[in-house]
């Protein structure tokens, strides 16, 4: 029993210490996360880590120091390739996740997400779908709830990556698909579906000045939605030390929270 426990405790801690391990401390030096702070209408101060859907491309545009951005958010549809349709859950990324984060493939180019009608699948739904057959450059028809059909190629195969990591998918496809879908305008900062946002930066040590920049975007925000009022943004170093009792709405993975760590 004692064992059993050391055991388990160990891979609890091991969870949360080398949790997003797998990308690579100098190529992400550089990225950061939006986290938003509210203040709901109890009064408490809430830490999302999530930004408004319009929020990347336009700070791309008018703030210095901010290069590449992705965002990330999941959605859902039916997936049929041939006879074989199940509904599938599915994610969402602008054409730089890749670019920013490390993925190998087992099959297919990284370069093809580029291609707006790409998709990527893991090892197990590859597999599902095309069992021995090669996938790549197949094409899969996905239909959504809103009568919308895509047809998209598969652009590459995701080899298995931790579970303890921020991104987790088994589909991934582009973020203009997600637009498109649910018919969101560029300009819409009111729209609810908020991705988790990063940024690649020219600099980190810039990270506190160009995050203050963000605060002129919050009136125009905050008078469209009236329901949670937006305190202020910031950016986040992608690998800080946050976990599950730290943010409210998120998109990805957190770290364990401390109390099981505690028990142990």
């Amino acid at each position: 029993i004692s064992l059993a426990c050391c055991i388990t405790a160990y891979l609890l801690l091991a969870y949360n210490i080398e949790f997003d391990n797998f990308h690579d401390d100098k190529k992400v030096s550089r990225i950061f996360r939006v986290h938003t702070l509210s203040t709901e209408k109890d009064g408490r101060i809430v830490r999302d880590d999530q930004a408004p859907l319009v929020m990347a491309p336009i700070s791309a545009e008018e703030i210095a120091g901010i290069g590449r951005y992705t965002r990330f958010l999941y959605g859902g549809g039916a997936m049929r390739y041939g006879d074989k349709a199940f509904n599938e859950g599915l994610a969402f990324a602008d054409s730089s996740f890749f670019d920013l984060f490390d993925y190998p493939l087992i099959s297919g180019s990284h370069n093809s997400f580029h291609d707006r009608n790409s998709i990527f699948l893991s090892e197990e739904l590859a597999k599902k779908y095309f069992g021995d057959e090669d996938p790549i450059g197949k094409m899969l028809v996905l239909n959504f709830v809103n009568d919308t059909e895509i047809e998209v190629f598969v652009g590459g195969v995701v080899k298995k990556f931790p579970i303890n990591n921020s991104f987790t998918f088994q589909a991934l496809m582009r973020m203009e698909h997600f637009i498109d879908i649910h018919k969101i305008k560029i300009d819409d900062w009111g729209d609810w579906r908020n991705p988790a946002t990063f940024f690649e930066l020219s600099s980190a040590d810039n990270a506190e000045q160009i995050g203050a920049q963000f605060a002129k975007y919050i009136p125009g925000r905050n008078k469209v939605r009236t329901d949670m009022v937006v305190d202020s943004y910031q950016l986040v170093p992608f690998k800080a030390n946050y976990d599950q009792d730290d943010i409210r709405y998120n998109w990805l993975n957190s770290r364990m929270s401390f109390v099981p760590l505690l028990v142990f």
